[in-house]
């Protein structure tokens, strides 16, 4: 009867997706970090965040964890461009662009014109890219930036670079400057921003598939729907905005020069207080609709940098529990899984079971501290996790895909 109802469990627990239990900001850790200006995210829980001094890490479980990558240089990382799981591009305030096509473990360097850049980089694939410089230029490379072009001469700096798709782009910056091309960046011209625009724009970002959203320094937020051809004010910050992100049409966030993080759920509309931090929050990407990550620093110039992410990692945890606040601590990731499972329970010893829909025990252990799991005997399937603690017990649905 029990091998009965448990395989009815496992059953159900195929119909049902997992969802995320919370959906708040979490602190992240990444040891003597300093200021940390750009993230780049491959996936949910692959990410690179870069920061000054040449700094730059990489997580893949969601943040829990980072690995420092060593560039082989010292300038403050001003932009990444990640193209593929083995080819991106890291590009330093010196003008320098440092290219690895191993995943980070060899890296070569190609100068470029650029005197310096102002963090405006683009890449639409592995051969084309776009860059605007700190003066009145955008550059553009066709050989995956071995050599560079002038394609545009501007009126002001360019701060920022969006597009839509490998064709239809928007380069923001200086004072009113709104700049759009619809021919992978060969071609830009101006187009006019609203009449209540009355500063430069730091950031820009897309929402779907014919939608940009830029930010006025002051705190205002503009907004196209036609791919850029005409603008609209939407609202306001009330803030002094530096990056933004959305993660689906109606949701995104605002990083600000105080150490706040504001969230709009009407598109952009308007703006309620979601994060009250210190320091700045220089850069937010969010790679999908679900998790969302925003990197800064606690204070000025060669402050300890920050970063925080939006979201928790995917599960289906069926919690009875003594205790919810040591529950709602537990971690396993990733999931789904193929060569590892990480877990962190909270609360030790734990006794832990991997059960399959036979209701075989195909894994158990008593841990007692944060444990990662070798799945290479284990077959792809649906499984379930059982989890006892002093403070609480848990079962958690577990997919392996080998």
């Amino acid at each position: 009867m029990k091998k009965k109802l448990f395989l009815i469990i496992c059953l159900i627990n195929t119909l049902i997706t997992p969802e995320l239990a919370f959906t708040q900001w979490n602190n992240l850790s990444i040891a003597n970090a300093l200021a940390l200006g750009r993230v780049e995210c491959l996936n949910d829980s692959t990410c690179y965040v870069g920061g000054n001094l040449g700094q730059l890490y990489k997580t893949q479980d969601y943040g829990q964890t980072w690995e420092f990558i060593d560039i082989g240089a010292f300038p403050n990382i001003v932009s990444i461009q990640i193209i593929d799981t083995n080819l991106f591009h890291v590009f330093g305030s010196n003008g320098v662009v440092y290219t690895t096509q191993d995943g980070g473990n060899n890296w070569t360097q190609y100068a470029t014109p650029i005197g310096g850049v102002s963090g405006a980089v683009y890449f639409l694939n592995d051969s084309i890219g776009i860059i605007g410089a700190d003066g009145d230029k955008i550059h553009r490379t066709t050989n995956g930036g071995t050599t560079w072009s002038i394609n545009h001469w501007t009126s002001v700096s360019t701060q920022d670079i969006a597009f839509l798709n490998d064709s239809v782009g928007v380069a923001v910056g200086g004072y009113n400057a709104l700049q759009l091309t619809t021919d992978k960046g060969i071609n830009w011209s101006y187009v006019a921003s609203p009449s209540s625009v009355i500063a430069s724009f730091p950031s820009i970002c897309t929402v779907g598939d014919s939608t940009f959203i830029a930010l006025d320094a002051s705190g205002g937020i503009i907004r196209s729907t036609d791919t850029g051809n005409t603008w609209d004010s939407i609202g306001s910050a009330n803030t002094i905005p530096w990056g933004v992100a959305f993660m689906d049409k109606d949701t995104g966030f605002i990083g600000d020069h105080y150490g706040d993080i504001y969230k709009s759920i009407d598109g952009g509309a308007n703006w309620t207080l979601d994060l009250n931090a210190t320091g700045y929050w220089f850069d937010i990407s969010c790679p999908s609709n679900k998790f969302c990550y925003a990197v800064g620093a606690t204070g000025p110039l060669n402050s300890p940098g920050q970063i925080v992410r939006y979201g928790k990692v995917p599960s289906g945890s069926v919690i009875t529990s003594i205790n919810m606040k040591e529950a709602n601590n537990m971690l396993i990731y990733p999931n789904p899984a193929s060569d590892f499972l990480h877990v962190d329970f909270g609360t030790y010893p734990a006794n832990l079971k991997l059960i399959d829909c036979m209701g075989h025990i195909c894994f158990e252990d008593l841990i007692n501290e944060p444990t990662r799991i070798n799945l290479n005997s284990i077959s792809t399937g649906i499984y379930i996790m059982q989890i006892e603690t002093p403070e609480y017990s848990a079962i958690e649905k577990i997919f392996i895909d080998q």
